[in-house]
């Protein structure tokens, strides 16, 4: 086989994957706004009546969700005003939420290869991640709530990967440059969503992996995920002293509510559900 031959065969492999991942989604272009979609599409009406710029309303929501609540996420509210004051599409919208979501697939996968040095492992994480992709409707993290999954794990995972480098870099500037990036990143994750703050076991477990570092260097890597990571909880630890949160918004560490609903994750990401389900008639498997 000649080398051009191997290129083009190489790189079907690399795209199949995506291409696979891409089939499953093409029924979301087609979906309408759901859930805190459908009033958020509404987002430069509201704007423009109440005369706010999207930066006015991220404080003003933001100085909302604190009081009230006692939550920080100053990323996500901001993310989610800019987009919908700038989309008023909404095939536009949902093409965005394609891309994000091959966009996550692509930063998943490139946090595999550069954990593993393997790029068959990478290629197959991204047919698994198709797999067990669950699309549901109304409160769904892939069609609505303005594509904040998909963009909080993007950059968790941009994040993870920029420690990995820093870690196993040889140049000092790099490395610091790497490993600042990722704390930058990690912390816009963690003011996106707070549920960021699990994945620092990942981040450990990472650093235990990469043995072929010396332990300063992975501490100091851990450490740029971790620093963050404490100061975010610690933040939230204020801002929920006195407040009386909404039952949604509370932490529920009962263990039989937590054993449920491990129950209910593990179920929901049985592979190739949602071509099992016949939700739109392509495939119906038996």
């Amino acid at each position: 086989m000649s080398r051009f031959h191997r290129c083009i065969n190489q790189g079907f492999w690399e795209l199949f994957p995506y291409g696979v991942l891409l089939w499953l989604l093409t029924p979301v272009l087609g979906s309408a706004f759901i859930a805190d979609d459908i009033p958020n599409s509404q987002r430069s009406a509201f704007l423009a009546v109440e005369n706010e710029s999207v930066w006015a309303f991220t404080v003003r929501l933001t100085k909302q969700w604190i009081h009230n609540e006692g939550r920080f996420f100053p990323v996500s509210v901001f993310e989610n005003a800019f987009l919908f004051s700038h989309v008023h599409s909404r095939f536009v919208y949902k093409v965005i939420e394609v891309v994000a979501m091959l966009l996550l697939a692509l930063s998943l996968s490139y946090l595999v290869r550069l954990v593993t040095r393997e790029k068959s492992v990478s290629i197959l994480v991204v047919l698994l991640f198709a797999a067990v992709l669950q699309v549901r409707f109304w409160y769904d993290p892939t069609i609505s709530f303005g594509i904040l999954f998909p963009s909080t794990g993007i950059k968790a995972l941009l994040s993870l990967a920029l420690m990995v480098l820093g870690i196993r870099s040889k140049n000092h500037y790099k490395k610091w440059a790497y490993l600042s990036s990722a704390s930058l990143l990690w912390l816009l994750a963690l003011m996106q969503y707070e549920v960021v703050i699990t994945l620092v076991v990942v981040a450990f477990l990472i650093c235990i992996h990469e043995a072929e570092s010396s332990w300063r260097n992975r501490i100091t890597g851990f450490s740029s995920v971790l620093v963050p990571s404490l100061l975010l909880l610690g933040i939230s630890r204020v801002l929920r002293s006195g407040v009386v949160a909404n039952p949604a918004y509370q932490t529920n560490l009962d263990i039989n509510s937590v054993l449920r609903t491990l129950r209910y994750q593990i179920e929901g990401a049985i592979p190739l559900s949602v071509p099992y389900s016949r939700v739109d008639g392509r495939v119906a498997l038996g």
